[in-house]
């Protein structure tokens, strides 16, 4: 799994933007991020994914090893759909490596 700081190295590498540069890029990417779900609006990169908040109510759930009733408080889920050229990229390393 790529962490943080192999994901910085990596990005700066590519586009020859120095570690800090980058590494003030991902924070204020990452802010963004966050404010437009926190918004209630869809944050969408063609091509590659689109992030949805969903607002979630109150419900009660059970726990299924004690069967006790658990309230879950109201909450934002987000749900991810892949781009198509993130998917195509994807299905194509499923193609190769079948061979």
């Amino acid at each position: 799994m790529a962490g943080k700081e192999d994901i910085v190295t990596r990005i700066a590498h590519k586009s020859g933007l120095t570690k800090k540069a980058t590494y003030k890029l991902m924070e204020a990417f990452k802010d963004v991020l966050t404010e437009t779900l926190l918004d209630g609006e869809r944050f969408h990169i063609h091509g590659l994914l689109t992030l949805k908040p969903e607002y979630k109510e109150e419900c009660i759930r059970y726990n299924p090893k004690t069967r006790e009733k658990v309230v879950v408080p109201p909450h934002i889920k987000v749900k991810m759909v892949i781009g198509s050229e993130l998917e195509r990229a994807l299905f194509d390393v499923e193609d190769n490596q079948e061979d």
